[in-house]
């Protein structure tokens, strides 16, 4: 008995040492990524601003750049994380729940390496190698809103804030990869391959909400989708020139808005 008492004590000694571990490895990489971000855009890295490498590949899916605005939000909500995983600390009383706190600080942490990773391959200019990080970075993302708890909803909603927007990220990457390598970025056919990436957007945003039941990803989506009517009415921008793509993107806010509701109320 006195020797299963010994290794409980050894192995949970263990667990509380990978713990802290873990919670300083979330603080470093998120300090590290707020100081990649900030001088990536001052230096600024390779000569050249975040925005300046979209400008590079004029596209008709590119939402207007005031609605970038939304990382801000993105970085206050994983501050707060943080303050809340350290709160966590003092109420870790099983090893199973110690184990989940672990793997939590390393998803995010992971997080945080690949969007710093995916900022160098963007200033480089590679393109297709920053489309697949940002893959990563969204089953990375997912599988940290899976194993997070569902009473725990402000985390979750900071999780599916990031989510959403990586995943316009994503598809406005790939539309960049595309033009990058030759497809039209004007006329009917870029116009055809808006209109098809708007539909996906909003298909995925309407599965998402009724698997999951949760409304951040939606608001992102919104949120980007204005950006893009933004871009697209403004006159130093697009000047109203596609109106198809302005419909396309009107219909599918007004299908998101309107599930999610029906959602709601279905409850």
């Amino acid at each position: 008995m006195i020797i299963f008492k010994y290794i409980y004590n050894r192995c949970n000694k263990g667990v509380i040492q990978m713990v802290l571990a873990s919670f300083v490895f979330l603080i470093l990489t998120y300090v590290l990524m707020i100081f990649v971000n900030g001088l990536a855009n001052q230096m600024p890295l390779n000569g050249i601003t975040t925005g300046d490498v979209s400008y590079k590949y004029p596209n008709l899916f590119q939402p207007a750049g005031v609605t970038f605005a939304i990382w801000g939000l993105i970085y206050l909500g994983l501050f707060v994380f943080i303050l809340y995983q350290g709160a966590q600390l003092k109420q870790l009383d099983e090893i199973t729940s110690k184990r989940l706190f672990i793997n939590i600080n390393l998803l995010f942490s992971l997080i945080a390496i690949l969007n710093m990773c995916w900022l160098f391959l963007w200033h480089y200019d590679r393109i297709a190698l920053s489309t697949i990080v940002m893959v990563g970075l969204l089953i990375t993302l997912i599988v940290t809103f899976k194993i997070i708890d569902k009473d725990v909803l402000f985390i979750r909603s900071v999780v599916s804030l990031y989510l959403g927007w990586i995943s316009v990220a994503l598809i406005a990457n790939f539309t960049i990869l595309l033009v990058k390598i030759g497809t039209p970025n004007l006329g009917n056919i870029a116009v055809s391959l808006t209109i098809i990436m708007i539909f996906i957007g909003g298909l995925i945003t309407l599965l998402w909400t009724y698997k999951e039941k949760e409304y951040v990803f939606s608001f992102v989506i919104l949120w980007a989708y204005l950006g893009i009517l933004l871009r697209h009415f403004r006159k130093e921008n697009l000047d109203q020139t596609y109106p198809m793509i302005q419909l396309s993107v009107l219909i599918m806010m007004i299908s998101i808005i309107s599930f999610d509701l029906f959602v709601v109320f279905k409850k």
